[in-house]
């Protein structure tokens, strides 16, 4: 399956039947969510993965699944698929799980766990799939080493991640000092990240750039508010129009460079 424009732009639509707000549901039934970053990352997670072919009875399980945004995404794409989202927060477990509910996804279960202390037996999945997750956590190469006994011999890892030295390629002067603060280190570096996973015994397929320029001015109309919240809605509101052309734009376009990029590994048949 490819992901087409459609699929593209109600990207997380599904979260209008976790909104309790009758207002709210109905801006998500309409708009779906106000985050062309979170398109943009999900769209070429989603995109890496059906090129895998994986088969129709695939286990596959998200580390990190916030919002389920991508894992939901994939156990309504794939009937056959036995899914598992791990994340930490539980009310983002609790809204997860009632959407699938809502939606009649049988095929997909979430937990609540910290990756770090979350246990699954070894050799048990074809595909674990996280997007900008790692960069929030301390013991990321323990994490690596998790995902490469969870997954079956040639099982395959796709990983979104922010890159170092974003900063001297912003378009805003206020994003010059924007700063996440969950992050736990600046972001990563290719050559990092593939000592990182080889460490862990995986062996790299490729390593791809996203969020270049239009991705990149696409997330920063998107974020303008960043450092004005009480402004969150209406700016986002008023930048959507622009923003998501420009975050399907980015999407498509071939990038030589980009301030986040895409990881596809796999775990050796024989180590």
């Amino acid at each position: 399956m490819t992901i087409t424009l459609t699929d593209f732009v109600t990207i997380g639509r599904e979260q209008r039947h976790a909104q309790r707000n009758p207002a709210a549901r109905a801006f998500y039934t309409a708009l779906g969510p106000l985050s062309t970053h979170a398109r943009i990352r999900v769209g070429a997670v989603l995109r890496a993965i059906e090129d895998l072919r994986l088969p129709d009875t695939a286990a596959v399980l998200e580390a990190g699944s916030g919002r389920g945004y991508a894992i939901l995404n994939l156990a309504r794409r794939h009937p056959g698929w036995a899914c598992v989202g791990v994340e930490l927060d539980p009310a983002f477990v609790d809204d997860s799980r009632r959407i699938a509910a809502a939606e009649g996804l049988d095929n997909v279960r979430f937990v609540a766990a910290s990756l770090v202390d979350h246990a699954e037996p070894d050799a048990a999945y074809d595909l674990i799939l996280s997007g900008d997750v790692l960069e929030h956590i301390v013991e990321d190469e323990a994490v690596m080493a998790s995902m490469y006994r969870w997954l079956t011999p040639g099982g395959r890892l796709v990983l979104h991640l922010p890159k170092r030295h974003q900063i001297a390629r912003r378009w805003f002067p206020s994003f010059k000092r924007y700063i996440v603060h969950d992050h736990v280190r600046d972001e990563y570096t290719e050559d990092e990240i593939r000592d990182k996973l080889g460490r862990a015994g995986f062996r790299i397929v490729s390593i791809t750039p996203t969020f270049g320029p239009p991705g990149e001015l696409a997330f920063e109309l998107n974020q303008l508010y960043w450092d004005r919240p009480l402004l969150r809605v209406p700016i986002a509101l008023a930048t959507l129009p622009v923003a998501l052309p420009l975050a399907y734009l980015d999407f498509k376009l071939p990038k030589r460079e980009g301030n986040c990029f895409l990881v596809e590994a796999y775990k050796p048949a024989r180590p």
